[in-house]
């Protein structure tokens, strides 16, 4: 859920449950600017349903050019007991219309294995 509170701030709700065993909802507020065409959104989530820290996030959407963006998100978890880095960067070429291949890094604490790569499909309805 998302509630605008002026054109550049939101109060966001988010919801967060990868493996349907341990959902969590955060509440907070996020900044969205644009620069030279480039998407950049800090977030912060001082709420958790958990009662068990925060969550500070940077996004940032880049174009290339017309087919061609570079996008990702970098995400400090700050609980009670430690403090936990999740990040993807990702390429896509928008090959046609509302449809992209991509490649993408990942970085996740909470996994055994740390660090992903992938490479898909997207589309956009």
């Amino acid at each position: 859920l998302i509630y605008n509170v002026s054109p550049k701030i939101t109060l966001q709700t988010e919801y967060n449950d990868s493996d349907l065993s341990n959902a969590l909802v955060r509440y907070g507020i996020s900044y969205t600017q644009i620069v030279h065409k480039q998407l950049i959104q800090v977030r912060y989530f001082p709420l958790e349903s958990d009662n068990d820290g925060y969550q500070i996030s940077l996004f940032t959407k880049h174009p290339i050019n017309d087919k061609l963006i570079v996008s990702g998100f970098y995400d400090i978890n700050q609980s009670d007991s430690n403090t936990a880095i999740v990040s993807e960067y990702e390429l896509s070429y928008e090959f046609k219309k509302n449809k992209y291949a991509l490649i993408e890094y990942r970085y996740n604490d909470y996994m055994s294995d740390k660090e992903g790569l992938a490479i898909g499909l997207r589309t956009a309805l």
